[in-house]
């Protein structure tokens, strides 16, 4: 059980392996980059409401085509009007992606062969995008993904959890992951999967690399979207997830994606939206769902789980019955 241990607590069968990143230390370095390192082809981009995509998108060529997704279940916020209002103003196409129920039930086995491990909730309507995609002729597209991670290093968070080396604290207070215990049979604990994290300090107490935990960890959103790209057939392009920023700690503490702001204001002028938290329907798809494999420990309770929780114990047991 140590994958699936590894998937409830990161959401990754293997959390650890990421690629190489280069150090920038200004945004004229972070424009030039994105620039330079853009691969051959036709560019679109994934853009939402928020300054990651938005900053991305005014540094990719004026050809470039912008495609945000939509959901129609009511009380899902709609990002596509702002989208297409930020494509308006750097004249480039948009596209709005509408994505069902009907496409999760359709591409999430596809796409569990094509990656051999269950999915983050994101993929399948990444996929779909990228369908759409390419479908226009598009042959490289874009993402925003990981710019807080890379930028700002989680300096925060790390200097919280670092003094006492609480890593069980640390794991189930990073977005919504689990603890292999309370759910699988056989499942790891958090120490034994994350035991390479703790070391001791020069009093010989124990502390943890808080930094290069939450950092390594979080890097399995960089798949989410290298993944389904791919497995469209197109070539993913995520910079900011290549980009390791020289952090200045005294503007982190006011803003953690302050290199990202200062291009946003650059390329705008003006100050982000704020941000409208990327929504996915799975509670309602979700809602009747009950976990039944028999990996899991018998009747546990995901009811209070968010939509995002109940999708990692749902994948997983289709990842199960599709590799018996």
């Amino acid at each position: 059980m140590i994958k699936e241990s590894y998937y409830l607590a990161t959401r990754q069968f293997n959390p650890f392996y990421s690629p190489s990143r280069t150090l920038l230390k200004t945004e004229d370095e972070i424009i030039d980059f994105v620039k330079n390192n853009l691969p051959n082809g036709k560019v679109g981009i994934l853009l939402s409401s928020g300054r990651d995509s938005c900053s991305l998108a005014a540094m990719l060529p004026k050809d470039t085509i912008a495609y945000t997704v939509k959901f129609l279940e009511k009380g899902i916020a709609d990002e596509s009007p702002f989208a297409k209002k930020i494509a308006d103003r750097l004249g480039i196409r948009h596209k709005t992606v509408i994505v069902t129920k009907e496409d999760y039930d359709k591409y999430t086995d596809e796409l569990i062969k094509f990656k051999g491990e269950p999915l983050l909730p994101i993929e399948p309507t990444i996929y779909k995008l990228a369908l759409a995609a390419k479908e226009d002729g598009i042959e490289v597209l874009a993402t925003g993904t990981l710019s807080s991670g890379k930028f700002s290093c989680h300096i925060k968070a790390a200097e919280k959890y670092k003094k006492d080396g609480n890593i069980d604290q640390l794991i189930k207070g990073n977005n919504g992951h689990y603890n292999p215990t309370d759910y699988l049979k056989g499942g790891i604990p958090f120490r034994q999967l994350f035991g390479k994290y703790i070391t001791k300090n020069v009093n010989g107490n124990e502390t943890m690399d808080a930094e290069r935990f939450i950092d390594e960890i979080s890097f399995g959103n960089y798949w989410g979207d290298y993944y389904p790209i791919s497995a469209a057939g197109l070539i993913p392009y995520i910079p900011y997830a290549t980009i390791d920023y020289a952090v200045d700690r005294d503007k982190y503490l006011e803003d953690r994606k302050y290199p990202i702001l200062n291009l946003y204001k650059r390329f705008y002028g003006e100050d982000p939206k704020k941000k409208i938290a990327f929504e996915r329907p799975l509670r309602i798809w979700l809602k009747d769902y009950k976990p039944t494999h028999k990996n899991f420990i018998k009747n546990i309770n995901i009811d209070n789980l968010s939509g995002s929780g109940r999708w990692l114990f749902y994948c997983l047991e289709r990842y199960w019955d599709l590799y018996k």
